[in-house]
């Protein structure tokens, strides 16, 4: 009679650990159904300045292996297919190609788009069609991609870049500890109007400092001297996208030299980035960002 007993119990106790590991490992949306595709479209959010290029990274999911992915159309308000060419560039390290997380492995791609036509001033699409291993799949972008084919990356003589950080971890969005930080170098007296994002983001908690002197809060304007180095740092905060999002806008530092009243840009092109860069095999993110795209699948 006992054995039965312990025989029950024991069924019980396997029954329970099969269900609770089926859950913790199940790639099962909220809808029930299980994924075998998916794509961080929802998560990706673009709105940039680049002279002929558009580049953005992509993150497809799928529970085999993808090997092959072939470019067929973008679709959108203001894309015309034949006037851009698009290559697809295999972005996938050997860590991130042998990563599985809850029944999907990771192929991450970059998609550039290069125009072919100069008359061609921006573009505006909110859908990528690929053949992914023989399948048509679409790739929805919540948020359209914008982008316009003038300069971004703008860097004048009064005040010169001297350091210009452009490529970040996503995890630097809405992280009070994580600042980014620019320098520059005077060659006119001037002063700093403001500090700001084309979209998405929004510098807080500036600070600034002239000289290596003592870092110290930011009330615009500031005035900088002739041959001053002046250091600018913030930190990242958003109400848009978060540390799981993919994001590229364009920076932009707003100044007046002293004998005149135009307005003057330093623009920098930065991406943030959700997968890159892993940090000694570390693939918390990525099951960060796996786990939302489940939660949110319909």
């Amino acid at each position: 009679m006992k054995f039965k007993k312990f025989s029950q119990l024991f069924a019980l106790l396997v029954l329970i650990i099969t269900i609770f590991t089926s859950c913790t490992k199940s790639n099962t949306g909220r809808h029930g159904k299980e994924l075998d595709f998916a794509s961080n479209g929802s998560k990706v959010f673009i709105n940039t300045k680049s002279s002929n290029v558009l580049s953005l990274n992509i993150a497809l999911f799928s529970n085999n292996k993808i090997s092959d992915v072939k470019y067929i159309g973008l679709e959108g308000s203001n894309i015309n297919n034949a006037d851009f060419d698009v290559n697809i560039i295999d972005n996938t390290v050997n860590e991130l190609n042998r990563f599985k997380y809850k029944g999907l492995y990771t192929k991450y791609i970059m998609l550039e788009i290069t125009k072919k036509n100069e008359a061609v001033q921006s573009c505006e699409f909110n859908k990528l069609v690929l053949n992914v291993d023989g399948e048509r799949r679409d790739i929805n972008f919540s948020t359209p991609v914008k982008h316009q084919f003038v300069e971004g990356n703008v860097f004048t003589e009064a005040l010169e870049i001297s350091v210009i950080p452009n490529e970040f971890a996503a995890s630097f969005i809405n992280n009070k500890d994580a600042s980014a930080i620019y320098e520059f170098t005077a060659t006119k007296d001037l002063t700093i109007e403001r500090v700001y994002f084309d979209d998405f983001l929004e510098p807080i908690d500036i600070f600034y400092s002239i000289n290596n002197s003592q870092p110290q809060s930011a009330i615009f304007p500031i005035n900088v001297s002739n041959g001053d180095q002046i250091n600018i740092g913030f930190s990242i905060d958003s109400k848009i996208v978060d540390s799981n999002s993919y994001v590229s806008t364009n920076l932009i530092f707003e100044y007046k030299t002293n004998n005149s009243d135009e307005n003057i840009y330093n623009s920098v092109f930065v991406v943030f980035d959700p997968i890159y860069p892993l940090t000694d095999n570390e693939f918390k993110n990525i099951e960060q960002l796996i786990d939302g795209i489940i939660s949110n699948d319909e």
